[in-house]
């Protein structure tokens, strides 16, 4: 037993594969975008509360002393005179802009729940289509790789068999031209795949990336009827609904500027000199109707109303724009699907006739460049091939995104 743990000791470290899923789990704990709306829930929900605590009784005491000259003051009268109260204060009414003040503030927590559920949505796929990214990319290098070392292995045959005059030494210089080219585009992907997991890291705030896994067959992914059923139950469309409601809610409030308020204020005093110091209470009623104010109130409500319309309107536009941009995707996604399908039948061709050729040009049925061009359109149609597939999974989850599923 103490020897296999010295043995594991030994053991080198394999990096394990990143997936998509574990990706996003690390964005969410590393990007500020969603630490930012979970405390926006928070602040919503202490708005709420400071809202209805504007139509609560309010409580204070107060203590004031006040000393004065005493010239003048005959002998029953004080330089000081104290006061000592408990003030109990409620509005009873604010012509109605209280009870839409609190509809608005009880809507908002709601609201920033559906915005951060939304920047789960939009997060996902932001880090999806980086991932993708650097998947495509790594396959290409990958490719390219294959192609660059078979090519290097041709260089070397059509150099020996120019040497004994079976070649050309313009086969020669074709092939070598395109083992060149092949390391010439390899070191371009390369860069670009340094540049595509920079963004990744920053989508996602890793560390470090190596190697990705994903295992998804894009075949086997399809589009359920409720996704389309529920698209105008996204949490997009909800939040705007509500901001709608909030948006009429404000025409309330500033149409009760119009009307009259009232509020009461109870005192209680501990302690009072001067004329009314014998009385322990006083109730005060206080009625205000701001009749005219230069027409101030009234344009209020009508920019109030303005801009309820304006929200209705872009409303209707994302529900309209929600359903074309899903009736295209659904379209796309179906195509590529079908040209996957397609594309897997070239890719088998394209190798099956590789693979005659490498045959045939040991039996001087074909020539040398005749196998370079074979491989060049054998490797290209294996990376569009590739490309199809990433691009598939991605349009596959930004009908996810459309359609409002959370990730």
């Amino acid at each position: 037993m103490k020897y296999a743990c010295y043995f594991l000791l030994f053991i080198p470290h394999i990096a394990l594969a990143q997936s998509l899923e574990e990706l996003y789990q690390a964005a969410r704990k590393n990007v500020a975008t969603l630490q930012q709306r979970e405390y926006e829930v928070e602040i919503a929900k202490q708005e709420k509360w400071l809202t209805r605590s504007g139509s609560l009784p309010q409580l204070s005491f107060n203590y004031i002393e006040r000393k004065q000259d005493d010239k003048g003051l005959s002998a029953f009268e004080s330089d000081k005179q104290t006061t000592s109260v408990f003030t109990l204060s409620q509005s009873l009414f604010e012509g109605g802009s209280e009870y839409y003040a609190f509809g608005i503030a009880k809507r908002l927590p709601k609201i920033a729940e559906l915005e951060k559920y939304q920047a789960e949505i939009d997060l996902f796929q932001s880090v999806a289509a980086a991932f993708y990214r650097v998947l495509q990319l790594q396959k290409t290098a990958e490719i390219l790789k294959e192609q660059e070392k078979t090519l290097e292995q041709q260089v070397r045959t059509i150099q020996q068999r120019a040497n004994i005059g079976r070649s050309k030494a313009t086969d020669v210089l074709a092939s070598r031209s395109q083992l060149a080219r092949v390391t010439a585009e390899l070191a371009q992907v390369e860069s670009q795949l340094e540049q595509a997991k920079l963004e990744l890291r920053s989508q996602t705030g890793v560390e470090k990336i190596e190697k990705l896994s994903d295992a998804s067959d894009p075949l086997n992914m399809f589009v359920p009827p409720d996704w389309e059923h529920g698209l105008l139950q996204s949490p997009q469309i909800q939040a705007n609904e509500l901001l709608l409601e909030v948006s009429k809610k404000q025409i309330g409030v500033a149409r009760g500027s119009l009307l009259p308020s009232l509020d009461v204020e109870a005192d209680y005093f501990l302690e009072r000199t001067g004329q009314f110091n014998e009385a322990e209470w006083v109730i005060t009623l206080n009625a205000n109707w701001e009749l005219f104010s230069g027409g101030g109130n009234y344009a209020q409500k009508n920019i109030r109303d303005y801009e309820a319309r304006i929200v209705a309107a872009q409303l209707g536009d994302l529900r309209r724009n929600i359903q074309y941009r899903f009736d295209s995707l659904k379209k796309e996604f179906q195509l590529q699907k079908d040209s996957i399908k397609k594309l897997d039948v070239a890719v088998k061709l394209a190798k099956q006739n590789y693979q005659e050729h490498l045959k045939e040009v040991n039996r001087g049925l074909v020539s040398q460049l005749d196998v370079l061009r074979v491989l060049q359109d054998y490797q290209q149609i294996r990376r569009s091939y590739e490309q199809q597939k990433y691009e598939t999974k991605l349009t596959y989850i930004r009908l996810k995104s459309v359609a409002g599923v959370r990730p």
